[in-house]
């Protein structure tokens, strides 16, 4: 399947129901601010070079539908809502990639919104470091199913909650790292 670079104007690679949106940052810049989820259903593979915000009061259900999302910068996904994904299909996932990977490419860090990420489906890995970093009392990391891959998979510091009832937390890196990291403030 071809790539779509998010700078690009190709039309269909995110879809809202009926709409399609050229771009992961301007699918979720349609999604409402009324915390009602909205689904959003990946239709090809994208890119991801830029920070893409999800609001406060935005609430985001992401299927990747077998899909993947390149991020190619660090802190790209920066979650102030709520986001959840999962993957209708086989195969989807949310990968950082080169330098992107170095700091987490899935931020929950406002203060005072109480971001929350779910995970039932796909896989979220990272070539170098962190793929969640969750440093805000209130920030929430659930997982029920999915994946989670990476040197350090999740970073939980300043009072934030991770809760794993299912799926897999590896880590990749051969040292002492670990795959939770917890600090406390």
């Amino acid at each position: 399947l071809p790539v779509v670079e998010s700078s690009e104007a190709t039309e269909g690679a995110v879809s809202i129901g009926d709409a399609t949106y050229s771009s992961l940052a301007k699918a979720v810049a349609a999604v409402p601010n009324n915390n009602v989820e909205t689904t959003l259903v990946l239709n090809d593979d994208i890119d991801v070079a830029s920070k893409v915000i999800i609001d406060t009061n935005q609430n985001i259900k992401l299927d990747l539908n077998g899909h993947e999302i390149a991020v190619t910068t660090s802190q790209s996904i920066y979650l102030k809502g709520a986001l959840t994904i999962t993957d209708s299909s086989t195969g989807g996932k949310i990968r950082g990639t080169g330098s992107s990977s170095a700091s987490g490419i899935i931020w929950l860090t406002t203060q005072n919104t109480n971001p929350k990420l779910r995970l039932e489906g796909g896989e979220l890995s990272s070539e170098k470091s962190a793929v969640l970093n969750i440093t805000v009392p209130g920030g929430l990391f659930e997982m029920v199913g999915g994946k989670v891959e990476s040197a350090k998979p999740i970073n939980l510091t300043g009072g934030a909650t991770a809760r794993i009832t299912g799926g897999e937390v590896t880590s990749t890196d051969g040292s002492a790292n670990i795959a939770i990291n917890m600090v406390s403030n």
